[in-house]
């Protein structure tokens, strides 16, 4: 049995779940282009894409490379894939590779044993081939300023045109509540897996049993699974249709559901597991005997809840407080998100006018170069190599200028030649030392108060007189010695 909300004996939440159902074959707004979602421009680059082929130009894989890569590292982008490609090679009798290694960027070589008792060995060189596209661009999440905005959304071709952040995407999207549908299990096999919608919404839904599936509490964004493929049924002709993996028969909820209490305008039924609304319409699945049980305080087994045998006004009761305390943990939940995109806002404001700075830069420069253009047109300069008119400088040399430097340089030569002449009579009256001719030696007298002083040599005059006899007598005998010979004669 199953605690369920039923707003009527003919649907639950019809609004919610049809267009959960029937979206895929309208034509809808994603929640992420409608302004339903925050969104961010990606983060951009450019590069290429490196094709890697084999030596007879299959293509292996790809690389992609940021810039513009010389052709030597696009090669060694190459080497993983293409290693792999000949390791998958087979050699003849199974025999052992012994050493494999790069010779160059582009030869992988290969050594192994051949032979019928692989008691040979062979080198095998295998060339590797590589092709670069045009330089092309490549968006990837997250933005750079804003590191939560991981999750990707991309266009039909998949390539990233925004980024969100997956945590706050869930309080956004048009995902049914937990457990308030039923969806056929068909070809599906996990117990964890992402359904998604035509809206972009990706739904969490879980295993209940081998035939079904319901809505879950996981978050695709954050936490992405293996995608929900909702199968195509087949009538049988008796007013069900059959799954596959179980039959759903449209069912009337007083036929499976006993009445319970009403909240919020809507009555909670207790109904037999396996039943349950899809494609807005109450059905039961006729292979669903196995369903799990839910544990969500809003879906009990056993609408006796404090378990006195009695279903009455205490049980309700008890379950309004638990509503009441999962509708306060719910506000308190949404206060918590709300402020974190009070501050997601502000961000992008911030984000917002600093771009709208940089626009107005950039419209500055744009009409600066523009005006650097149009002085460009108006100033135009052209420049021509010609020989020069040598008889031109005739005009500044002619004879009667020659006559009038070579008079000057006359002039100067006389200038200085006079000079010279006065230089050297200056040096010679400096240099030149006069001699008397007088016996006595120049006076020297100095005059005072007291009286006047001789300081000339004259005062020795007397005593040098006397010297000159005894010099005289020397010299005599010295020579009568140096004449007459010394004591060898």
């Amino acid at each position: 049995m199953q605690f369920v909300p039923v707003k009527n004996c003919r649907s639950i939440h019809k609004a919610a779940v049809m267009a959960a159902f029937f979206g895929p074959f309208f034509t809808q707004a994603s929640i992420f282009t409608d302004g339903t979602v925050p969104v961010q421009a990606p983060t951009m680059i450019y590069g290429v894409n490196v094709d890697c082929l084999t030596p007879y130009g299959e293509k292996l894989g790809s690389v992609f490379m940021e810039g513009q890569p010389s052709e030597d590292a696009q090669y060694q982008a190459c080497h993983g894939i293409f290693v792999s490609y000949v390791n998958s090679l087979a050699i003849a009798y199974g025999c052992k590779v012994t050493s494999a290694s790069w010779s160059d960027v582009r030869t992988y070589k290969r050594t192994h044993q051949t032979g019928l008792y692989c008691d040979m060995g062979t080198t095998t060189s295998i060339h590797l081939l590589g092709k670069a596209s045009e330089v092309i661009e490549k968006t990837y999440c997250p933005p750079e300023e804003l590191p939560s905005f991981t999750y990707s959304i991309k266009n039909a071709e998949g390539d990233t045109t925004s980024c969100a952040d997956p945590n706050a995407i869930p309080m956004f999207d048009t995902c049914p509540a937990p457990s308030s549908a039923i969806l056929p299990a068909g070809s599906n096999t996990a117990d964890e897996m992402c359904y998604s919608l035509a809206d972009g919404s990706v739904c969490s839904v879980s295993r209940r049993s081998s035939g079904t599936y319901t809505f879950s509490e996981g978050n695709c964004y954050a936490v992405p699974q293996d995608n929900f493929e909702l199968p195509t049924g087949q009538d049988d002709g008796q007013g069900c249709t059959d799954y596959g993996s179980a039959k759903a028969c449209v069912t009337d909820p007083a036929d499976v559901c006993s009445t319970g209490p009403t909240i919020d305008g809507s009555a909670y039924y207790t109904c037999a597991a396996g039943c349950g609304d899809y494609n807005g319409e109450f059905v039961c699945f006729d292979d669903d005997s196995a369903a799990q049980e839910e544990t969500d305080p809003f879906e009990q087994d056993n609408p006796d809840s404090n378990d006195d045998g009695v279903v009455d006004t205490s049980d309700t009761n008890r379950i309004l407080g638990k509503l009441q305390s999962l509708t306060n943990d719910g506000n308190a939940s949404l206060r918590q998100m709300k402020s974190s995109l009070d501050g997601i806002k502000t961000n992008t404001d911030i984000i917002s006018s600093f771009g709208q700075g940089l626009s107005e830069i950039s419209k500055g420069i744009g009409e600066a170069n523009a005006k650097l253009e149009e002085q460009k047109e108006k100033e135009t300069y052209t420049t021509t190599l010609t020989t020069p008119d040598k008889t031109l400088y005739n005009g500044l040399f002619d004879d009667a200028h020659i006559a009038e430097v070579k008079a000057k340089v006359e002039e100067k030569k006389e200038e200085m030649k006079a000079y010279i002449v006065q230089v050297r009579g200056e040096a010679a009256a400096i240099l030149s030392v006069t001699v008397p001719n007088a016996a006595d030696y120049q006076d020297r007298t100095l005059t005072l108060t007291q009286g006047s002083f001789d300081l000339s040599l004259n005062r020795f005059s007397d005593f040098f007189k006397l010297l000159a006899g005894p010099i005289m007598l020397v010299c005599s005998i010295l020579a009568a010695f140096i004449l007459l010979g010394g004591k060898d004669r």
